[in-house]
């Protein structure tokens, strides 16, 4: 769950910056 829960931190992370 860990890995699943950074990848979906990092897309966020990615709209953000966007």
């Amino acid at each position: 769950m860990a890995e699943t829960d950074k990848l979906n931190i990092d897309s966020i992370i990615a709209r953000l910056l966007e």
